[in-house]
């Protein structure tokens, strides 16, 4: 159909397009519930309750959800998960209002030092000279994929 894909298109150049197939559709709703968990929610995320939240939402077990995923986004849930955490980890960082360890301990990691060593491994830096940059090296959500 010519319309929708002008129409797709148009929405792609903005990082935007429309999801047609059910798989394509679930797989979308597997990201919108991991933004959900580490964006809106006051409690500290689990690594273990990760896969039990998806199950229970999509319910569906969580192979098929990762299948499903990962045949639409060329990456499983947990290497997306992780990277959504890290990018919420560098926002929150960047805002300098929480202690470290309260980041860490509410996205998952198991302590402070952890949090510090996925700086110095992702971005080659520490967290201190992170917090101090002008420039955070952030990434919009709709391009973690």
């Amino acid at each position: 159909d010519p319309d929708w894909q002008k129409i797709n298109e148009a929405l792609n150049k903005h990082g935007l397009g429309i999801l047609r197939s059910k798989i394509e559709q679930e797989a979308e709703r597997i990201k919108v519930l991991l933004i959900h968990l580490f964006y809106y929610q006051n409690y500290p995320v689990k690594s273990d309750s990760i896969a039990t939240y998806l199950e229970l939402a999509m319910r569906r077990n969580i192979k098929e959800l990762d299948k499903v995923f990962q045949s639409v986004n060329d990456l499983s849930i947990v290497d997306y998960t992780n990277k959504l955490r890290f990018e919420r980890a560098k926002e929150l960082v960047s805002y300098d209002e929480q202690p470290l360890e309260d980041i860490a301990n509410r996205l998952g990691y198991e302590n402070a030092d952890r949090l510090g060593n996925e700086f110095k491994k992702k971005l080659n830096i520490s967290i201190h000279e992170f917090s101090m940059r002008a420039d955070f090296h952030r990434k919009s959500l709709n391009k973690l994929i």
